[in-house]
C-alpha cells in the first residue's frame, strides 16, 4: 500500500494534478510517518509554495513519530530561519552540532541564523556606535560557523559567498574580502 500511495503521488504530478498530489502525500504520511517520501516531498512542495508555516507544522509531526531523526531537525532549523525565527533556528543548529560536527547544513543553518540578525539590525536607519557593536559581534559569531560550512561545501559559492562577503566588508577584514570579492566576479 506503501508503493502505491508513493507510485499514485508520481502519477498525480506528471498529471498536474496538484490537489491530488498532495491528497495522496498527505495520506501517505499519516500511514507512514517514518517513510521519508511523503515527509520530504510534502516539505519540498510547501516550501516551492513558501508556506513555512505548514513545512513546519508538517515537520513538528515528524519530530514525534522520530525525534532522533537528524534531518527533520536541520529541516526545522531551516524552516525557522525563513520564518525568521533566527534564534530558536540557531539553537536548534548549534545543539546538533555539539553531537555531530559534521553536518554542514547545521554550520551554515547557524551561521545563516547569527548572520541574519546582524543583517536585520544593519538595516534601521539610525545606527548608534553601540548597535553597531551589537551588529559586528553578530557577524563575527556567524563566521566561524559560515567559514567550517564553506571548506566543507566548496563548490556552493552561492550560498555562502554573499554572507562571508558582507561580514568581511563590515569586520574590515581587507584580505577575506578581497578573496571573497573575486569568487565573486568568477
Amino acid at each position: 500500500h506503501e508503493m502505491v500511495l508513493q507510485y499514485l503521488s508520481e502519477n498525480y504530478l506528471q498529471m498536474k494534478d496538484t490537489a491530488m498530489y498532495i491528497k495522496t502525500l498527505k495520506d501517505g504520511f499519516e500511514l507512514y510517518p517514518a517513510t521519508s517520501f511523503f515527509y520530504s516531498h510534502l516539505v519540498d512542495y510547501y516550501s516551492h509554495e513558501k508556506r513555512w508555516d505548514k513545512a513546519l507544522d508538517l515537520t513538528n509531526r515528524a519530530l514525534r513519530t522520530d525525534s532522533s531523526n537528524v534531518v527533520y531537525h536541520v529541516t526545522k532549523s531551516s524552516l525557522l530561519l525563513n520564518l525568521g525565527e533566527y534564534d530558536k533556528s540557531f539553537a536548534i543548529s548549534d545543539s546538533l552540532l555539539q553531537v555531530n560536527d559534521s553536518l554542514p547544513e547545521a554550520y551554515l543553518n547557524a551561521g545563516l541564523a547569527k548572520f541574519n540578525k546582524g543583517v536585520t539590525m544593519d538595516k534601521a536607519v539610525h545606527q548608534s556606535a553601540s548597535r553597531k557593536k551589537v551588529i559586528h559581534n553578530y557577524y563575527r559569531e556567524a563566521m566561524p560557523y559560515l567559514e567550517t560550512y564553506r571548506k566543507m561545501r566548496e563548490d556552493k559559492v552561492d550560498t555562502w559567498g554573499l554572507p562571508l562577503y558582507t561580514i568581511y566588508l563590515n569586520l574590515n577584514m581587507g584580505k577575506q574580502f578581497d578573496e571573497i570579492d573575486k569568487l565573486m566576479k568568477k
